[in-house]
């Protein structure tokens, strides 16, 4: 939908289409982590300075007890947990939404 972010189902994403944009994945590594009792939450970025206003990227963060907050991105090739992008590339704060299990 026009000005509107579509986000789709987990199962859609991993057993439909195969294939996700970072909001779909966000919700697909959310939802696994919760299943196994995790906490988890959102972080939004603004990366692109043509757009300063407006959020680009999305990844999730999962709660791991010992390690507290940990990024979860599926960006990187491979993915490695904990990386996220460079908070310097930020043109405006991070915002982050709690999901509660």
């Amino acid at each position: 939908p026009l000005y509107l972010e579509w986000v789709q189902a987990p199962g859609w994403t991993l057993f439909v289409d195969g294939a996700s944009d970072c909001d779909d994945a966000s919700v697909l590594i959310a939802a696994m982590a919760m299943s196994i009792g995790l906490e988890t939450a959102f972080r939004a970025v603004a990366l692109n300075r043509q757009s300063p206003f407006e959020f680009s990227h999305v990844f999730p963060l999962v709660r791991i007890p010992g390690r507290g907050w940990v990024a979860a991105d599926f960006v990187p090739t491979p993915a490695v947990l904990g990386w996220q992008p460079d908070p310097s590339l930020y043109v405006m704060p991070a915002n982050d939404y709690l999901v509660a299990a």
